[in-house]
């Protein structure tokens, strides 16, 4: 199996302005999507991201801060095993950020070779 790289990318608008009621069930959703990835053994980790960054070019001292913007910033990442691209596309099939008008990004990683 090979490591995939899913990016979840905006939604935050429409999370933000939901009601509490609205926003627990909808965590509610997140959690029993990450519970299906975890009993399919094929969750490796992953993380929301907070919204404050950097961004560094060319040197250590060339720093701007990063501007988070709510619907099209990358909010959180996981890394997930599959066979195949296609594979690790169906398994993100339900994944709740389709419901506030947020997208997926999916990579396959590649193993460094060094030396």
């Amino acid at each position: 199996m090979k490591e995939f790289l899913v990016l979840i990318n905006g939604g935050q608008t429409a999370q933000d302005t939901m009601p509490e009621s609205k926003k627990q069930e909808y965590y509610g959703k997140w959690a029993k999507f990450l519970d299906y990835l975890k009993e399919k053994n094929i969750f490796v980790n992953g993380n929301p991201l907070r919204r404050e960054g950097k961004v560094i070019s060319g040197t250590f001292e060339n720093q701007a801060d990063w501007k988070f913007e709510a619907d099209v910033s990358t909010g959180g990442y996981f890394v997930i095993l599959a066979d195949n691209l296609e594979e690790a596309i169906q398994h993100c099939k339900t994944c709740p950020v389709y419901e506030t008008a947020g997208t997926v990004v999916i990579r396959a990683s590649e193993e460094m070779q060094i030396g």
